[in-house]
């Protein structure tokens, strides 16, 4: 039995990461790559309310979502200036060693 390559996308959890992130994703995809992408909790439910995305990627049979916690409390920002709180508790929660 052929297994096809699989390759792990988790994009930096701003909005331009992301959509850049989930193109490269569908033309790996496209090569019949098995893709899994990974995301912060809510940035999949802002794809999933503002784009048909899951939808979209049913016609890849190798693709699927994952997602994370974003491991902040609910009443916290996650735009703007406070995004370096979500990356920190992201960090945290996959013991990551994360370098910009």
């Amino acid at each position: 039995m052929h297994q096809y390559p699989q390759v792990l996308i988790f994009p930096f959890p701003a909005q331009g990461h992301v959509n850049s992130m989930l193109k490269l994703a569908e033309l790996l995809a496209l090569a019949s790559l098995t893709v899994t992408f990974l995301s912060s909790k809510y940035n999949h439910e802002c794809l999933v309310c503002h784009i048909d995305i899951l939808s979209h990627f049913t016609q890849y049979p190798g693709f699927k979502f994952e997602t994370i916690p974003d491991g902040l409390p609910q009443d916290h920002p996650l735009v703007g200036l406070a995004i370096g709180d979500m990356f920190e508790s992201l960090e945290l929660i996959t013991h990551l060693r994360i370098v910009s």
